[in-house]
């Protein structure tokens, strides 16, 4: 595998090496600090869903029917937020800002 690195993080990579470490050991870190980053997006995008309280009730997603009323109630919602052409922004979607 071939990576390209901007001059910043390659010499941040060179003062790792210099000071001892592998580039495994440099490369395992970044990922999971990506990996941290990225659960930790994870979990406050979930809150938000959680706070919002679109999804009003429980849903055992194990049910077949509780699955139905849950996305019934996202295609009304989808239907409603249409028909009063609310405006969709990039933070409407569950998605992290670098692919808005």
């Amino acid at each position: 595998m071939e990576v390209s690195l901007t001059p910043q993080s390659e010499a941040f990579v060179q003062e790792a090496l210099a000071a001892g470490q592998t580039l495994d050991e440099v490369m395992n870190r970044a990922i999971a600090s990506l990996k941290r980053e990225h659960l930790s997006w994870l979990r406050a995008e979930l809150q938000k869903g959680e706070d919002s309280g679109v999804a009003e009730g429980s849903f055992d997603f194990n049910l077949p029917e509780d699955r139905a009323a849950f996305w019934s109630s996202i295609e009304d919602l989808s239907d409603e937020m249409l028909n009063d052409k609310t405006l969709v922004r990039p933070d409407s979607a569950a998605l992290p800002s670098v692919y808005c």
